[in-house]
């Protein structure tokens, strides 16, 4: 059996590619990095940051300077990333500034991070005797984007000590342009007519995926160009949702069931007018049962009024009745779930309960959602025997707020995006595009509570500059991945109109820059209006109490109508508006 160290988006690449070459894939096993350095079942981030969280709140007073951060999970994250790093370096608390109070009270918060179970302690143990391993049994490696400098520099060591490392990106372009447009969209858009014309297979490589990733998707779709990708971040609203379900399961109040409603957190959804009417008249989590008070109340207001509107039923009476009816009929469908979440018992009854009132929710029907919310029940199984008070199920939910969830996806081996960092087999053409100077070579430096200047003063971390050069070393897969041309594009704007630099590196590539070919395609129309003075005469035409007639309305006004009737109607003629609704006041 043959192995293969390789990440997880490139299995169906290489699989792929195997294919088309005929050769025989049997008894191929592809392993992550961290699988080969780490046989041990991984613990989960879930548990690491709510162990941390119980021992840091268990002594808070010690931490008078971080205290306040405590109660959130982004948090505790950063400090758990940090301290997975050192343990790689095997480097200890003691190696960290302590300078002030503020420093000295963050290196005890690193330090009670690295007595948790971190799998990396195993790793850094057992580095020697992993690489010597893999290389005995001759595994080899799949050279890829390795966004750890720890990686970087064992793979380095695996290729040192006798790997064999397969470089997927091994083309030589032809030739290398460069080209720019107005905006992000008229770059892309352009992009998509050079495919359309060429019909030349290609890799599109992104460089702010997040902001890009979204129109490629529109205007690719229009132009009718399938495509694959290899990273594709999206945020989950299952995870949000879910947090409303446990903060009513916790407090059981009106505010925290309006809450639950209005992310549309139970089976059944609560339409927009009707969550409007229940944010007005509900007082508890019954359903609202005012309408004879609300009744006698307005008969004996208009007793000696007529009102017209009740034989239509729009009087304010009818229309609240009938809102009422439709919130009563709600409550009916979803009784079940609330009585389910209120009388949970206990923490763990709680977290469990409102999870199985998720399972039935309208998210789970897109695969994303459910993705996001088979990550939470994992998270869930993992941490549930840690959950012992109701302040531990609003953090394990407060960390299921912000859920995503990666995917890649094989679709057609005609065009392939991606984004600086995941490298993909050789094309016949590359296109490099967002290369603006805030987002190309795009190397992140440390950023928040472990910054550059903090990491700078801790004796042992990877420098800034090796990790940058690492990450510049890697960046060159661009340059061998296609085999015709290869073209580096950026916009001149943002969509405000302000300026965009190009990225400095792209001058070492070429200083002349052209301007991306875009073929406009307006349809002409036809403004002229039928209009006739008997139209003009019934709008602006009055007569006062002797007959005479006179002329209503501004000179604008009828300029307007003039122009365009239909904007004139929508301006001054229809005043459509919601319908207001009934209170009890």
């Amino acid at each position: 059996m043959s192995k293969l160290i390789a990440h997880e988006y490139m299995k169906e690449l290489i699989y792929h590619d195997m294919a088309l070459k005929n050769i025989p894939a049997e008894g191929l096993e592809i392993l992550s990095l961290n699988r080969v350095l780490n046989e041990e079942e991984r613990v989960s981030d879930a548990v690491l940051i709510l162990k941390l969280a119980k021992r840091l709140k268990a002594d808070a007073a010690a931490y008078s300077e971080y205290e306040k951060m405590f109660s959130f999970p982004s948090f505790y994250e950063e400090v758990i990333s940090f301290a997975k790093q050192l343990a790689l370096w095997n480097l200890d608390a003691d190696t960290l500034p302590a300078a002030d109070e503020n420093e000295r009270q963050l290196r005890e918060i690193v330090r009670q991070a690295l007595q948790l179970e971190l799998p990396e302690k195993n790793t850094a143990a057992h580095l020697e005797e992993s690489v010597q391993k893999a290389v005995g049994e001759k595994i080899k490696a799949v050279q890829g984007f390795e966004n750890s400098y720890f990686h970087y520099t064992v793979l380095k060591k695996m290729a040192d000590a006798g790997m064999e490392t397969i470089d997927c990106a091994d083309a030589k372009p032809v030739k290398t342009l460069r080209r720019h447009a107005l905006s992000t969209r008229t770059e892309i858009e352009s992009c998509a007519q050079y495919i359309c014309r060429n019909s030349r297979p290609c890799n599109v490589v992104l460089c702010s995926p997040a902001d890009q990733m979204p129109v490629l998707r529109q205007v690719f779709e229009r132009y009718g160009i399938p495509f694959s990708y290899t990273a594709q971040k999206k945020n989950a609203a299952i995870g949000a949702v879910y947090e409303t379900l446990v903060q009513f399961a916790v407090y059981r109040d009106r505010d925290h069931l309006l809450d639950a409603f209005a992310a549309q957190a139970f089976p059944y959804r609560c339409d927009d007018d009707l969550l409007d009417f229940l944010n007005q008249v509900l007082t508890d989590i019954h359903a609202p049962d005012h309408a004879e008070d609300y009744k006698a109340a307005y008969e004996q207001a208009q007793s000696e009024k007529y009102d017209p509107e009740k034989a239509l039923k729009r009087d304010p009476v009818s229309v609240y009745t009938k809102l009422e009816e439709r919130a009563s009929a709600y409550f009916a469908k979803i009784q079940s779930s609330i009585d389910s979440l209120c009388t949970a018992e206990n923490p763990q009854e709680r977290l469990i309960r409102a999870y199985n009132v998720l399972t039935r929710s309208a998210l789970t029907a897109n695969s994303d959602e459910m993705a996001a919310g088979r990550s939470l029940l994992s998270a869930l199984q993992d941490c549930i025997d840690l959950i012992e008070s109701d302040e531990d199920a609003l953090f394990f939910a407060r960390m299921t707020h912000g859920a995503g969830v990666s995917s890649h996806k094989l679709v057609t081996d005609f065009c392939t995006v991606t984004d600086l960092s995941h490298p993909v087999l050789p094309s016949e053409n590359t296109y490099v595009l967002g290369c603006n100077g805030k987002s190309y070579p795009g190397f992140a430096p440390l950023s928040g509570v472990f910054d550059e200047t903090y990491a700078a003063r801790v004796k042992g971390f990877p420098s800034l500059d090796e990790r940058q050069k690492a990450y510049l070393e890697q960046l060159k897969w661009i340059g061998h991945s296609c085999k015709g041309e290869l073209i580096y594009s950026y916009a001149t704007n943002d969509y405000q109109g302000r300026e965009q630099i190009p990225a400095f590196e792209l001058e070492s590539i070429s200083t002349d820059s052209q301007r991306w070919e875009l073929d406009y395609y307006d349809e002409k129309r036809s403004y002229d209006h039928d209009l006739s003075k008997e139209s003009a005469k019934d709008l602006f035409v009055r007569t006062d109490e002797n007959g005479s007639p006179y002329v209503s309305g501004s000179i604008s006004s009828v300029e307007s109508w003039f122009k365009c009737p239909y904007r004139y109607f929508l301006a001054s003629g229809l005043y459509v508006r919601k319908p207001q609704k009934p209170d009890l006041s």
